[in-house]
């Protein structure tokens, strides 16, 4: 256990959850939306697929990490803080509690919800002859030409399981002619058992198969999975069928070693993995139907580990809900929260006059992420910019942000992207965008080696002959319309030459040149962002123990740094009241007589919380920071990220009424404490607060009062 001391040396125990468990918590209260029966049904399905496609990953990245440690010598697994072996054990006994819950939600709750509303999601064996006719036919046109059928024999012939990739594991006897026995008893004898894999192309085809609608507005859908299976006859003619399952392996995802350890702890694993296969299997999903001596044989045909193999369902790939048909049927739907047009920025046409008279907040997706949008087109085509510079980790497929880039260089401007192509699971996606900016004449920097680059940061130079200014977008998402209209994130226009100067000395310092003196408003990575927000934490304590008021309100995806954590404790200890909103992986356990100053919650809700905001008291004169990075290890570590103060105090009163709606969330935020049980804040004697559905309200408030002012 972690212990940090004080000023006057004593140690300080710091409770700590594990990374893993944490995140793992974090799931769970996924699934609970999904069991929630106040959240739409549709939408309860998609919550369903989030928690199957975040687990996914977790056993791509962290599992897949968790097991390249046992490659170490055996001394060195002696001196890592924890035992890899009882924490993988942990992780599946957890995970097998969750994906019994996630079994009775689905089958004891949206099953029976969906066929009230006249949804039947049914399997081959429930079709009427006329809907096995047709599914026959759609088999026979669509499905058929698309499959492969493999023998499976042994481990030197066994075919490669794609990462994700659904299949059949089928159990056949071929058809024996009847001979003539002594006794003139007429006899089939029995041919020894065959295995053949089939694939379900659910790359390909829709997951789900809708079925012509029925009398009475039935609609009845079948998994992809099941056309197959219905139509096995038909591939495996010659034979008997004796028995289908399904099964999926989850592959390591490989490229992240550096961004879950560090230092020559990195340089012993990848000497480890070199001895092994390319994308090894991580987690291998099974038919619970399958007989305990198929499974063995499959273990063996793949060269599977026992720790590799669990237990799933007869269907895999839940994330495939997110392309559940809806049928029209809005009602089962979240309802629309339209997107609300920035009131000074959406209408201006002068965007650049608009954020020369005073700073201004977007918050999406409440606000529309057009005027970031706007700003790059109004640089791409006003003749007086001269440069646009920006950081890029993950863009959208059809992206404006590219397309405004592009036509910015082509008019002649002085265009730098840098593009970070170590972006988790967009590598291959950034590389095409870095190749394309590159060819239209941008100047790109690429990924520094060693260290991702997660600031999100834009900034412009207009130049009318008689004025040089600078305009910057800095915030705490990436440059992507799509992830805008999901995930909750805050960014900040601003012509503050505090700010705009020292953000052009940081893309001074991605194209190459070294860092002359300090900056003293932005705070940039490893190891001055950890460093500053330590001092602080510092100063609170100071305020604290002088019989001042220390306080300090933070709001992030995930709290984990050992060291930060270590000096929260502290500051607890010394009586300054933390208030801390963090979604997922949070490792401070507060306990014991601190819990009274350290209060913790999670809001999960519609949209992903994403933002990153931390404020101290600092005596009364409050210091607020938006910021691109948790307080992971990672970040503070091993990547170039971007914070920055907002010193406009209009801005500063809008980031607390924003904080203060969420803090007094009682609907859709669970407590963080020790038991990691998830339980909800909800109080029967206070008026219910949903603080999304809330802020959206407070937002278009906003904006209607500042247009009615602007008209009057």
């Amino acid at each position: 256990m972690p212990k940090s001391k004080d000023t006057q040396g004593t140690a300080l125990r710091v409770s700590r959850f594990e990374r893993e468990t944490s995140w793992l918590s974090f799931n769970q209260r996924v699934l609970q939306e999904a069991m929630d029966p106040a959240v739409p049904l549709l939408e309860r399905l998609k919550f369903l697929a989030i928690f199957s496609s975040n687990l996914d990953e977790f056993f791509r990245v962290r599992v897949a990490s968790l097991r390249s440690l046992m490659n170490l010598p055996e001394s060195e697994l002696r001196n890592l803080e924890f035992d890899p072996i009882v924490l993988l054990k942990r992780i599946h006994t957890i995970v097998k509690e969750h994906q019994r819950q996630f079994g009775v939600i689905y089958k004891e709750h949206i099953l029976p919800e969906l066929h009230q509303h006249n949804i039947a999601i049914i399997d081959h064996r429930q079709l009427t002859r006329s809907q096995i006719r047709y599914t026959k036919m759609y088999f026979n046109k669509s499905v058929k030409h698309l499959l492969q059928v493999v023998p499976l024999k042994d481990s030197s012939t066994a075919p490669f399981l794609v990462n994700d990739a659904l299949y059949h594991v089928v159990k056949v006897r071929r058809r024996q002619r009847k001979v003539a026995a002594p006794n003139n008893l007429i006899v089939t004898p029995k041919g020894p058992h065959e295995r053949f894999l089939v694939n379900i192309p659910s790359e390909t085809l829709p997951r789900f198969f809708q079925l012509p609608e029925e009398p009475g507005g039935r609609h009845s859908v079948m998994f992809l999975d099941d056309v197959v299976r219905l139509c096995l006859p038909e591939i495996f003619s010659q034979h008997h069928i004796l028995g289908c399952y399904s099964i999926k392996t989850t592959r390591d995802a490989e490229l992240y070693i550096e961004d879950e350890y560090e230092g020559d702890l990195v340089e012993k694993i990848k000497r480890g993995l070199e001895k092994r296969d390319t994308g090894v299997s991580t987690r291998f999903l099974y038919d619970y139907h399958m007989p305990r001596s198929l499974v063995q044989s499959l273990r063996s045909v793949f060269s599977l580990k026992k720790e590799d193999l669990i237990v799933g369902g007869v269907y895999h790939n839940f994330f495939d809900f997110f392309g559940f048909p809806d049928f029209g049927k809005s009602e089962l739907k979240n309802p629309e929260w339209e997107q609300i047009e920035h009131p000074l920025l959406h209408k201006t046409t002068d965007i650049f006059a608009e954020i020369d008279k005073q700073d201004h907040l977007l918050h999406v997706p409440y606000h529309s992420f057009k005027p970031v949008i706007n700003l790059l087109q109004a640089a791409a085509q006003d003749k007086h910019v001269t440069s646009v510079r920006l950081t890029l980790y993950r863009a959208a497929a059809d992206s404006a942000v590219i397309k405004y880039l592009i036509e910015a260089a082509r008019n002649g401007k002085d265009v730098t992207a840098f593009v970070e192509l170590k972006a988790r699971f967009d590598e291959e996606a950034n590389l095409y965008w870095a190749t394309l900016l590159e060819e239209e004449g941008v100047n790109v920097l690429y990924s520094m080696p060693g260290i991702k680059v997660h600031s999100k940061a834009l900034v412009v130079t207009r130049d009318d002959g008689e004025t040089k200014s600078y305009y910057a977008y800095l915030g705490t998402g990436n440059f992507n319309e799509k992830t805008a209209k999901l995930y909750s994130d805050t960014g900040l226009f601003t012509t503050d030459d505090r700010l705009t100067k020292e953000v052009r000395r940081f893309f001074d310092v991605l194209g190459g040149k070294k860092l002359k003196k300090p900056f003293k408003h932005i705070v940039t990575g490893s190891p001055d962002m950890r460093n500053i927000f330590m001092e602080l934490i510092d100063r609170e304590i100071e305020f604290a123990k002088s019989g001042e008021k220390g306080s300090i309100t933070l709001k992030m995806n995930s709290l984990e740094d050992s060291k930060i954590i270590a000096k929260l404790h502290e500051a607890a200890q010394a009586g300054v009241k933390l208030k801390i909103i963090v979604r997922g992986i949070c490792c401070y356990v507060p306990s014991g007589k601190l819990k009274k100053n350290v209060r913790i919650i999670s809001i999960v809700d519609r949209y992903l919380e994403h933002s990153r905001i931390f404020v101290f008291n600092n005596g009364g004169d409050k210091r607020y920071f938006l910021s691109s990075a948790d307080w992971m290890k990672r970040n503070l570590s091993r990547r170039i990220e971007l914070a920055f103060p907002v010193y406009d105090e209009a801005m500063k009163l809008e980031l607390k009424t924003f904080l203060d709606i969420q803090w007094h969330d009682n609907v859709k935020a669970r407590i963080v404490d020790k038991h990691q049980v998830n339980e909800y804040k909800l109080r029967s004697t206070e008026e219910p607060v949903q603080s999304q559905r809330e802020i959206w309200k407070w937002l278009k408030q906003k904006a209607d009062d500042e247009s009615n002012a602007a008209s009057a």
